[in-house]
């Protein structure tokens, strides 16, 4: 199990070239991977890494209707 998603239940998972992106329920979206192309939507301070999930809390009461992956990107369509 992995901790940040123990409490959530995931409704829709895509994976890109190497980082993941989780959507919750409850419209919570988390990512990890890769960083490096800002491609976790994290922000571009960060670590190459991110080796857990992470909440992309820009997306704080947004919701999500579809998220697609690819080497080095993540697109987010919300409602």
């Amino acid at each position: 199990m992995v901790l940040p998603l123990k409490t959530e239940r995931v409704v829709d998972v895509e994976a890109g070239s190497r980082h993941s992106v989780f959507v919750t329920a409850s419209n919570k979206v988390y990512t990890c991977g890769d960083a490096n192309q800002g491609q976790l939507g994290l922000g571009a301070n960060l670590q190459d890494r991110v080796l857990t999930p992470t909440l992309v809390s820009t997306f704080d009461g947004v919701k999500m209707k579809q998220v697609c992956s690819g080497k080095f990107h993540t697109l987010f369509l919300t409602e």
